[in-house]
């Protein structure tokens, strides 16, 4: 590729050529010029003076030949030479009026008595001289002399005013020649001053024009570089690392070694976002990107594939090789210590490992294949490798997920979730005849097959979509609630279960209470549900929830209770209505001394407490018995009710025991809303 430096010097060359031959062209033709001009005055001044000498010469032959004519006496061929004297003379004195020379005789005005009498005394000779002559007469010869020789002076004084003129003539032409070549010099000067001023500018432009070249081929780098990179860290982006693998995976043959993709999730990159916010985050990022570049090969390819996630390709690595390669980075991960104002965060990473041996035909399939060794390892705790296998029973229950959680989104896209509900029955004398209590419960329907909420909401709470489904839910009950605002007074009260994703979104909180208000429905209607290991993850936020859901004239139960590892001693910070048994345990009751006594144990605690008791997942009158025992104030489960269409809630009646419906065995958790 030629220079800047180099085309500069070849432009300036050209410039200086081209400048050269310009101005030489111009002082050529100012040379041609003047040497036309020289030639045009020599020829116009010789002709003229020519004339003028020629006719005075031809005028001296003829007075001369008339003397020898006269001396010599008759002779015809005297005569005739005289007639030609005669005419040649007449001949040059037409001459002197016309062309040049006449042009001259025209401006002199003081030769013009002069051209009047030699053409008077041409005229008197013309009869005797002219293209007739008359025979010899010497008496009328002798008369011509003497008017011949009187003329002389007239003809040298015609000579001289000639020659005069013509001076005067020659010198003004010089004049306006020199003035000429004064313009000329001085439009040469300006034009040459003019190229000069082209040439700095053509300069000028060139040296900007390679300037702006220069900075529009570092700013093609710079946009070359920020289309293949991440900016946040430096690192090939997620594009650049497909390209790059895609590559690899045509360069690959069976016969050579092969490579190990890793795909690099950081295990508690949210909680120093939460604490520190985003700048944290993205510091953090930074950093854990040096660590990995400064633990690989520079043959080697680190990418970060967006937010905490990295990708790395192992070149020529054996699987015990990239599994080494890959524990030793988990390693540093987890003795890595971000510190930011004042604060330390142990980070850590779960990490998903492929081979490519030739039989991967798309850089989508291995990252898709890696990511899911990576949340196989993520889902078997912090700091874990998982190196992909075909037939992975881990890997295929993450694809599951995977494939509900599409289901789900396509559901909640063409509105094919559907509201159910199951009856709340009293346990106890006291709470008889108060109104239907029930439990909003979700299924999806596929066409003709209804589908239970277990897998549903497994993904959803898996893949982040848990506050999105109860947003629905929420909406679709309080509508249906409005619309039925006149035909429920005989329900109670009626249940919806939060996600524990929800619990701690702000915006969902918002969504919430905005929807609460709007709506002002009667107070005590409805009631949220919120598991216990939700409720304790974030205790202050809970406890700010239920208090604001209580202000608004909404109960809260405390779902899961009991399955928690400090449930008692977090309870007195929670302000709930009502403990919901967990159903872990209600299944054994009748069999199960352990569970009889924690179901006890936790009546008498919510009787200390002052709140009311919920059992779920009952099946047999056995259990039922035991829990009217123990004092429980509610139970729920197929014993009684099998979920129904939430519009059955309009005709249902007020009973302290529903007809049974003809149903073996309850599946656990399908009748329940657990984003």
């Amino acid at each position: 590729m030629r220079s800047p430096a180099a085309g500069r010097s070849r432009a300036l060359l050209t410039i200086v050529l081209a400048m050269t031959l310009l101005v030489g062209g111009v002082g050529w033709l100012q040379l041609q010029q003047w040497q036309a001009v020289e030639r045009s005055l020599a020829i116009n001044r010789s002709d003229i003076s020519w004339n003028y000498h020629q006719f005075e010469l031809e005028y001296l032959k003829l007075l001369n030949q008339l003397k020898n004519t006269l001396r010599e006496g008759r002779r015809n061929a005297d005569m005739a030479e005289l007639a030609l004297r005669y005419q040649i003379l007449a001949s040059r004195f037409e001459l002197l009026q016309q062309g040049d020379a006449g042009e001259q005789l025209r401006k002199q005005t003081e030769l013009a008595p002069v051209v009047a009498s030699l053409g008077r005394i041409l005229a008197a000779l013309d009869p005797y001289l002219g293209d007739d002559p008359l025979p010899f007469d010497a008496n009328k010869l002798a008369r011509m002399e003497p008017l011949l020789v009187g003329q002389l002076g007239k003809v040298r004084q015609l000579v001289l005013g000639s020659s005069v003129a013509q001076n005067h003539r020659t010198t003004e032409h010089l004049h306006v020649i020199r003035e000429q070549l004064r313009t000329t010099t001085a439009s040469s000067s300006m034009l040459a001053l003019l190229v000069l001023g082209f040439a700095f500018m053509t300069l000028r432009q060139l040296r900007l024009a390679h300037q702006r070249n220069d900075e529009l081929g570092t700013l093609h780098a710079e946009m070359s570089h920020r289309a293949t990179h991440d900016a946040m860290t430096g690192l090939s982006n997620r594009d650049e690392f497909k390209r790059r693998l895609g590559l690899r995976l045509v360069s690959l043959r069976p016969q050579q070694a092969e490579d190990g993709v890793l795909f690099i999730d950081l295990d508690r990159f949210k909680m120093v976002n939460d604490a520190c916010g985003h700048h944290a985050g993205d510091q953090l990022l930074r950093e854990v990107g040096q660590l990995l570049s400064q633990s690989l090969n520079p043959d080697d390819t680190l990418a970060r594939l967006g937010g905490d996630e990295f990708g790395v390709i192992l070149h020529e690595h054996s699987q015990q090789q990239a599994l080494r390669v890959a524990e030793q980075l988990c390693a540093r991960l987890d003795g890595y210590r971000f510190v930011f104002s004042g604060q330390r965060f142990r980070i850590g990473a779960s990490v998903g490992l492929v081979m490519l041996n030739g039989r991967w035909t798309s850089a989508g399939a291995v990252l898709q294949a890696a990511d899911s060794a990576r949340y196989v390892a993520k889902a078997m705790g912090s700091n874990r490798v998982h190196l992909y296998r075909e037939s992975d029973c881990d890997i295929e229950a993450y694809r599951d997920q995977m494939h509900w959680m599409q289901r789900l989104d396509s559901a909640l896209d063409q509105d094919q979730l559907r509201l159910y509900w199951q009856r709340i029955v009293p346990l106890r004398e006291d709470q008889l005849a108060r109104g239907i209590k029930g439990e909003v419960l979700l299924r999806l329907q596929e066409g003709e097959q209804l589908i239970g909420p277990q897998k549903l909401l497994q993904a959803a709470e898996r893949f982040g979509m848990s506050s999105r489904v109860d947003c629905w839910v929420i909406g679709a009950t309080l509508d249906w609630l409005e619309q039925h605002r006149s035909a429920l007074d005989h329900v109670a009260e009626l249940a919806i279960n939060l996600s524990g994703q929800s619990v701690g979104d702000k915006a969902f909180h918002r969504f919430l209470i905005n929807e609460l208000e709007r709506r002002h429905l009667p107070a005590g209607k409805l009631v949220f549900e919120i598991t216990e290991t939700a409720a304790i993850a974030d205790i202050d936020a809970s406890r700010t929830l239920i208090k604001t859901l209580q202000g608004l004239g909404v109960k809260v139960a405390l779902d899961d209770f009991g399955s928690g590892m400090s449930s008692f001693g977090y309870l007195k910070n929670l302000p709930v209505d009502y403990l919901k048994i967990d159903s872990q345990f209600i299944r054994e009751l009748a069999h199960d001394a352990y569970d009889q006594v924690a179901v006890q144990a936790i009546c008498n605690v919510a009787k200390v407490t002052g709140k009311l008791t919920i059992a779920e997942g009952i099946e047999d009158a056995t259990v039922e018995a035991l829990l009217r025992d123990y004092a429980v104030d509610f139970g729920q489960g197929y014993h009684w009710h099998q979920p129904e269409p939430l519009d059955a809630l309009l005709q249902a009646g007020v009973a302290a025991e529903p007809a049974r419906p003809r149903l073996g065995h309850q599946e656990p958790g399908s009748g329940r809303i657990r984003p």
